[in-house]
Formats: structure tokens, sequence, C-alpha cells
């Protein structure tokens, strides 16, 4: 067993530099699908046949995940020479994991909710849906229904909680201590998905996520929590065929 704590008490990145690259990689995602926009719509056409703004989302997804992953690794494992564990990357035992992701998975979905429905009940509201729920009730096909399965469950959880649990949060953490630390990423989390009506439980599932990752000392248990909780969302969406809170 490895005998540091992790999350890292101390890292070698500060509180800027990780907004920098944040701020970096949202414009270059604005601009890039502005830009490449073309070329997007072409190679949209080389995928499996579907509708086709589905296939472009695919391919945006790939390439905001791209670069959440490859800015933090380059960063921290060739710039600041530090090894995958000081990204919470810590091996942990299978078994327990996965019992644990899918609890509080589903956890975090249920509280999702719920959260969501006394928010709207509090204030009554017609809430234009999420722009994903509208994609993803164009999906008909096995292919289409494939495409939101992979950005809610692969591409959106392993970026997202990389760049925001295990490279964000230590910054935060380092530097105004662990509750702090989980607030002000958190918030920073909620803004991001430009949602003003679910951004509290978005912020407060970014809390819940925080401290999965500080009490258990691996990144892999956000991780998987947060693939269980898009992925049981998406898949309500696709059976019920209605938008969900």
């Amino acid at each position: 067993m490895n005998d540091v704590a992790y999350p890292p008490k101390r890292v070698s990145w500060s509180i800027r530099q990780s907004l920098y690259l944040l701020v970096a990689i949202n414009l270059s995602v604005y601009f890039g699908t502005y830009i490449w926009r073309e070329k997007i719509f072409a190679l949209a056409e080389l995928l499996p046949p579907a509708e086709p703004r589905l296939n472009q989302l695919l391919l945006v997804a790939l390439l905001q995940a791209f670069l959440y992953l490859a800015t933090v690794f380059v960063f921290v494992l060739l710039i600041k020479k530090e090894k995958p564990e000081a990204l919470g990357l810590v091996r942990s035992d299978f078994g327990k994991l996965l019992f644990r992701g899918l609890l509080q998975g589903f956890l975090l979905f249920t509280f999702a909710i719920v959260f969501s429905v006394l928010i709207s009940l509090l204030f009554p509201a017609e809430i234009e849906p999420q722009e994903i729920s509208k994609f993803i009730l164009l999906a008909k096909t096995p292919w289409e229904k494939a495409i939101p399965l992979i950005i809610a469950g692969v591409l959106a959880p392993l970026s997202e909680e990389v760049f925001f649990r295990g490279f964000l949060y230590p910054a935060f953490r380092n530097r105004w201590g662990v509750w702090r630390g989980m607030i002000f990423t958190s918030l920073i989390f909620g803004l991001l998905h430009f949602d003003l009506f679910r951004v509290l439980p978005l912020v407060l599932g970014g809390i819940w996520l925080n401290r999965m990752y500080e009490k258990s000392g691996t990144l892999y248990l956000p991780i998987l929590a947060h693939a269980v909780w898009n992925l049981t969302m998406t898949v309500l969406l696709l059976s019920s065929g209605e938008v969900m809170l």
C-alpha cells in the first residue's frame, strides 16, 4: 500500500494555473466548434447513419473530453513531472469500488431528482429542458441511442472528474482547505453547465463527489458514481421519451 494520502495535501500547481487552463479549454472548445464547423459536419458524415445533430454532438463531446484530459495529463505528468497518483488515479479494491460507485451513483441521481422537484414546487415556472435532453429525445435507432450513453456514461464523467476533482479541487484545497475547496470547485463545476435552474443540485452533487474523493482517496470512485448518475438519467430519458427535471 502507498503511504501517501490522497487527495494530496500539497500539489505543485496553483489555483491560477488551474483556472487559466479551464478558461483555455472552454474557449478552445467554443471557438474550435465554430472554426472547424465544416470539418465537424464532414466527419459526422463518416459516422454510422444518425440524426446529424447527434453525430455532431458526439464529435464536440469527444473534442471537449480530449482537451480536458490531454491538458491535465500534459501539464501534470509532463510539465510538473508528477505521477498519476497526484490526480487521484490510485488503485483500489475493485469489488468494493464497484459496489460503492453503483450505490453512490444511484443516491446522487435520486438526490438530484428530488431536489429539482422541490425547487420546481417552491418556484413554479416553465423550465426549458436541458440541451442534452433535447438531443436524447431525438434518438431512435440503436446508434443514436448509443451516442448519449457514450457521452453521459464515459466522456463526461471521466473528463470532468479528472479535471474538477483530480486537478482543480486539490489546488483549491491546498490554498483554502477541504470544505472551502469543495464548495468553490463545485460552484465552478455547476456554473459551467450553464443551467441556472439546475445549478444548485449540480453544485451540491459536485460537493458530494468531492467528498467521495476525499474520503476514499481514489478518483475512480467519483468517476464511477458520476457515470452511474448520468447513465441512470439518460436511460430513463431514452426509455420514457419525455423530458425529466
